[in-house]
């Protein structure tokens, strides 16, 4: 399983959200940035519920439908990342 960092940001454009491990901080931000908070997340679906939570927006929703990794059982998103938060497996690396 790979764990990512994330973060939010807020500059004088609005709340950017970021993989810190992707660089420092988003690109192409205006003028003085704060950063809101930082977390771990095994996959982009558990980083956008924990993203949403904190902005005390609605629920997230991932994109399709949850299905069994077929590699170890887990529920993951195909649809979605295709990232599988126990196993590691990724669509987008098979």
């Amino acid at each position: 399983m790979s764990i990512h960092r994330h973060q939010a940001w807020r500059d004088s454009e609005g709340i950017h959200y970021w993989r810190a491990d992707a660089g420092p901080r988003p690109p192409n931000m205006r003028g003085p940035a704060e950063l809101l908070w930082e977390f771990d997340a095994a996959t982009v679906e558990e980083a956008m519920c924990i993203h949403f939570l904190r902005l005390g927006w609605h629920p997230y929703h991932p994109n399709g439908n949850p299905s069994s990794c077929p590699d170890c059982g887990s529920v993951y998103y195909p649809e979605g990342s295709g990232q599988c938060w126990k196993c590691g497996r990724n669509e987008s690396n098979t």
